[in-house]
């Protein structure tokens, strides 16, 4: 039971620190995409073109080492569940 949680804290940190790379602009892309919005929606609420958003989300796949939306809200999820040190 201890290694497992020890796996978890250890994913969750190691999403955290990918996190880390991400420009502030990035980051509020993910948590959107998180939240399940559309890259419309995004571009909407952003005040951004949708070409732009999908050009964001390119470059944070690349930088985060994901290729996919399902990946990128996993990766995300261990990244929100990290515990503040």
């Amino acid at each position: 039971m201890d290694r497992e949680n020890w796996l978890r804290r250890e994913e969750a940190e190691n999403a955290k620190s990918c996190f880390k790379k991400l420009d502030p602009r990035e980051r509020q892309i993910v948590e959107l995409v998180v939240a399940g919005k559309t890259n419309k929606m995004i571009a909407e609420e952003l005040g951004i073109s949708v070409r732009t958003v999908e050009n964001r989300r390119a470059r944070i796949k690349i930088k985060l080492g994901v290729e996919s939306r399902a990946e990128l809200m996993a990766l995300a999820s261990n990244s929100l569940a990290a515990p503040q040190s």
